[in-house]
């Protein structure tokens, strides 16, 4: 039987398709799907996430979901990332692969959403993601909504001006109304508990953005749109809410697609 990577409708996390990979031998071959080179900037941490779904895969019980390493393992199913030098859209001009192997202690499991974070190396312009069968893995993995963007470090700083922050305060969200993505700010004077939530016109959470003890400093907070399941959320009318130990606020936004 020999393996095969496709687009398929037979399952999908979003959407109608998703990237098919299935291998039912133990032959020494290598099934990937890549995906579009994409312009980054060197020295930048990148999140990088996938919904994997799993059916009937080989299962060990030390195949435990790990974290980014050089080490190709033979028998493990999982994603790498590549970064490029230029032209990115060279498909041998690799800097180096990233291998992320997936959770294979139970052969069968429904969507589940694997991420992870890494730095760009200093001379990379760009970076890719590849679903990934390494030599002997066997059974079918369903692959969607891969994603990658930056990652804003949130650490608490002064006002510009050089004066200490006198109050609690939740600002406005820039850009309002978006269309992808938006940030937060807002500001604590004094070390606290805080809890960023979005809420639906109807009051149900969609998302929380923080849940953490911080210090006193200007904060910025970026959403992507996306619930906690990583869905897009539909257009209209959110609403986000900061609450610390003693301060509680409330703003609205708009979102247009």
């Amino acid at each position: 039987q020999v393996g095969l990577a496709e687009y398929t409708d037979e399952e999908a996390h979003s959407g109608t398709y998703s990237a098919k990979l299935m291998d039912l031998d133990t032959l020494p071959d290598e099934i990937v799907f890549y995906t579009i080179p994409y312009p980054c900037e060197p020295n930048q941490l990148y999140l990088f996430s996938v919904w994997v779904k799993k059916v009937d895969v080989n299962t060990d019980p030390h195949y435990l979901p790990g974290n980014w390493c050089q080490i190709r393992d033979d028998d493990r199913i999982g994603f790498t990332v590549g970064f490029h030098g230029t032209p990115i859209d060279n498909a041998w001009n690799w800097l180096g692969d990233n291998f992320f192997y997936m959770d294979q202690v139970d052969s069968t499991e429904d969507w589940r959403k694997y991420e992870v974070v890494a730095m760009s190396p200093s001379d990379a312009a760009g970076v890719s993601m590849r679903a990934r069968f390494t030599s002997f893995p066997t059974g079918t993995v369903y692959y969607d909504d891969f994603e990658i963007r930056d990652v804003t470090v949130v650490v608490g700083i002064e006002e510009e001006d050089g004066h200490e922050i006198a109050s609690s305060r939740l600002l406005q969200n820039y850009p309002n109304p978006f269309v992808h993505e938006t940030n937060i700010r807002y500001q604590l004077p004094k070390d606290t508990y805080a809890n960023l939530a979005i809420y639906d016109i109807l009051g149900r959470k969609v998302i929380t953005l923080v849940d953490e003890k911080h210090m006193a400093g200007l904060y910025t907070i970026r959403w992507d749109g996306r619930t906690e399941n990583g869905n897009r959320v539909a257009n209209g009318i959110y609403f986000y809410r900061l609450t610390t130990d003693d301060f509680q606020s409330t703003q609205k936004m708009l979102i247009l697609r």
